[in-house]
C-alpha cells in the first residue's frame, strides 16, 4: 500500500477551523476547566444585570484569609487584596464594598493583639459599606483570580491602590523611618532580599555566591566608600555569608531566621513580631537605591511601594 494521504487539504475551511479550535484549547487548558471559567463569568455577568435592574442586592466582598490561605505569607495575601481592590474599582457600580477581616486565622494571629490580624499592622480596609447589601466571603476561585491580577499589576497601578487603601499603622512606620535615619542616610543602600528554605519548590534556588556576584557588580557602579547592604532573608546562613563577604557593610533588621533549612514562619512563637518584621523588611527594601532579589511576594511588593526602584531579579517562578 502506498503512503497515507491527509484527506483534508491544508488550505481547506475544515483544516482552518480545526487549527483554530486547537489553538483555543491550548490557550484555555482542559475543556472542563475552560467551561467552568466560562460558566462562572456568565453567572457573574448575569448577577450584575440583576443588580442593575434592582432585582438583586449589591454585595460586600470580604477577604478573610480562609481555607487554603491560612499558612500563606502576608504578601501573598496582599496580592489577593490588590486584585480585589482593583475588581471593586472596576465593578463599583454593582459592588457595595470591600472588607478585609482575617479573623482568627493566618500566620500572624495573636489573640493578645485582637481578632483581626490584618489590623495589627495595617489600618482597616472597610470600603463603601451599605446597610442594604449582602456580605459574601470571597471564594478560592475568586482569590486565585485576584492574586494573579495583583502579581502582574503594573507597579504604578499597585502604588496607586496602596496609597488610597492600604495604610501601615503609624507606630510601625515610625520604626521604619527611625531605622532609615540611623542606618541609610548618607549611604548608597543596596537592598538584598534572599528567600530561601522551602522556596526552591516554587522557583530555582539561587546560590549565595551568585548573590555575592550581583552585589559586587552593583557596588562596582558606585563610590565604594559610600555603600551599605541592607540584607533581608529567612535564612541565617545567608545573612552570615553576606556579613562575612562584606565586613562592616551589612545592615539587617533583627528577627528570628531559619538555621536548619526549614521555614521559620510556622515555628516562631511571637506571631505579632513575626508579622511586624516582614512588614518592616519589605518597606525597608523599598527605601533602598537598588534591589537585588530572588523570587518572592515580599520582594515583589517592595517594588509596589516604590515603582521607581531599580531591580535585579536573580530567578523566576517555575
Amino acid at each position: 500500500m502506498g503512503e497515507s494521504v491527509d484527506l483534508i487539504s491544508e488550505t481547506s475551511p475544515a483544516r482552518r477551523v480545526r487549527s483554530a479550535i486547537g489553538r483555543i484549547y491550548r490557550r484555555l487548558g482542559p475543556i472542563e476547566e475552560a467551561c467552568g471559567d466560562a460558566l462562572r463569568l456568565l453567572a457573574f455577568l448575569s448577577w450584575t444585570l440583576l443588580v442593575r435592574l434592582k432585582l438583586s442586592k449589591k454585595e460586600i466582598l470580604v477577604f478573610n484569609c480562609g481555607e487554603g490561605r491560612e499558612e500563606e505569607g502576608f504578601y501573598a495575601q496582599l496580592t489577593v487584596i490588590l486584585g480585589l481592590l482593583e475588581h471593586f474599582e472596576k465593578w463599583g457600580n454593582v459592588l457595595a464594598g470591600v472588607r478585609v477581616d482575617f479573623e482568627d486565622r493566618g500566620l500572624y494571629y495573636d489573640a493578645a493583639h485582637g481578632n483581626n490580624s490584618w489590623e495589627y499592622f495595617f489600618q482597616p480596609v472597610d470600603i463603601g459599606r451599605q446597610t442594604n447589601a449582602d456580605e459574601r466571603t470571597t471564594t478560592i476561585f475568586q482569590e486565585e483570580q485576584f492574586a494573579t491580577r495583583g502579581e502582574h499589576m503594573p507597579r504604578s497601578r499597585a502604588l496607586d491602590l496602596i496609597e488610597r487603601y492600604i495604610h501601615i499603622k503609624p507606630p510601625i512606620l515610625k520604626k521604619i523611618d527611625s531605622f532609615v535615619r540611623a542606618y541609610f542616610e548618607g549611604f548608597h543602600v543596596i537592598g538584598i532580599h534572599y528567600r530561601g528554605t522551602d522556596k526552591w519548590t516554587e522557583a530555582p534556588r539561587v546560590s549565595y555566591e551568585d548573590v555575592r556576584t550581583a552585589a559586587c557588580a552593583a557596588i562596582g557602579a558606585i563610590d565604594a566608600g559610600q555603600y551599605r547592604l541592607f540584607v533581608a532573608s529567612d535564612e541565617q546562613a545567608f545573612v552570615d555569608f553576606m556579613t562575612s563577604a562584606f565586613p562592616d557593610r551589612v545592615i539587617i533588621w533583627e528577627t528570628q531566621r531559619a538555621v536548619d533549612g526549614k521555614p521559620i514562619d510556622f515555628r516562631m512563637e511571637n506571631n505579632y513580631k513575626k508579622g511586624k518584621d516582614v512588614v518592616i523588611d519589605c518597606v525597608l527594601l523599598s527605601r533602598c537605591h537598588l534591589l537585588i532579589r530572588t523570587s518572592s511576594h515580599l520582594g515583589l511588593f517592595s517594588t509596589f511601594f516604590n515603582p521607581a526602584l531599580p531591580v535585579v531579579l536573580l530567578n523566576h517562578p517555575y
